[in-house]
């Protein structure tokens, strides 16, 4: 009696350390696939009539952050630009010169752990990152919480979203994004279903909580042969998401492709959002002011 005791006390421990709450350092490596730069991508590029510069900003916690800044002097709108899980910032350069050309300013920024930033990736940690970026664009790069576009690629979109649900922004964009990270957490790793709700983190990056709540304008990019985030996911998230919204579904684009399947589509959507948030923007100051 006593050995079946232990045993099932083993077992129970053994449950605990392998659920997705309790095991950071198991979970981290799936999670989170940071790359060094490539030689000579570790400077932002230059676009045309377009401003760049390196940013180091700090996090409340101390870690100091690395952002590059595009800067367009014809916008007062910028995008906030939370990328993936995998590569660092550099890894984004074709997606923020396509930002650039829908004609607003762009910052993008690596989370802890990723290229020049410091300290180890977390789940709480990049949703804390997305606010010190967004503190950052405001307070230091001046920028109108209403001008402010929150903008996630693939797990970034769950930091935009979350971003979005924190701080005031003009609109949000949500490109391959998945509905939560237990919902994509149990699609790619179905043994996961032994653990319930409450044995994953205590974030749960959940976007689809997110957007059906009152928020500005959506823009939902997703690409139909994802192979990473099914466009599935995409799909519930539009359809759960109250207005104003719209999805861009791009039938030839997989996951991280868009700039060579559907960059002309990419931009117009893009633009059309903008134009969207400088709407709404004007009609909320028009009903302020009682127009």
């Amino acid at each position: 009696m006593p050995i079946t005791i232990m045993a099932l006390a083993g077992l129970a421990a053994l449950y605990l350390v392998l659920s997705p709450r309790f095991n950071y350092a198991l979970y981290r490596p799936l999670m989170f696939h940071p790359y060094p730069f490539e030689p000579g991508t570790d400077q932002p590029p230059h676009f045309d009539n377009c401003q760049s510069q390196e940013i180091f900003f700090s996090k409340p916690s101390g870690e100091k952050l690395c952002g590059w800044f595009f800067e367009s002097a014809d916008c007062d709108q910028i995008i906030l630009f939370s990328h993936g899980n995998a590569g660092n910032l550099s890894s984004r350069n074709y997606l923020v010169e396509l930002q650039f050309r829908a004609g607003a300013s762009v910052f993008v920024y690596d989370y802890c752990g990723f290229g020049k930033s410091e300290g180890l990736p977390t789940i709480e940690g990049i949703c804390d990152d997305g606010l010190a970026a967004y503190d950052h664009v405001v307070s230091k790069l001046g920028y109108h919480p209403s001008n402010v576009i929150a903008y996630g690629e693939s797990l970034g979109g769950a930091v935009a979203a979350y971003v979005s649900s924190q701080r005031e922004c003009g609109g949000i964009i949500i490109q391959s994004g998945f509905e939560s990270l237990r919902k994509i957490a149990l699609d790619i790793f179905p043994l996961l279903h032994i653990f319930p709700v409450r044995m994953f983190p205590p974030q749960p990056l959940d976007s689809l909580s997110i957007v059906q709540l009152t928020h500005p304008p959506l823009l939902i990019v997703h690409g139909v042969l994802d192979p990473v985030v099914p466009y599935e996911h995409g799909k519930a998230l539009y359809n759960a998401a109250c207005e104003p919204k719209e999805l861009l579904t791009l039938p030839l684009t997989g996951h991280n492709d868009i700039s060579n399947t559907a960059p002309n589509e990419y931009v117009a959507a893009l633009k059309r959002l903008l134009e969207r948030c400088t709407a709404q923007l004007s009609a909320s100051s028009c009903l302020e002011k009682e127009c």
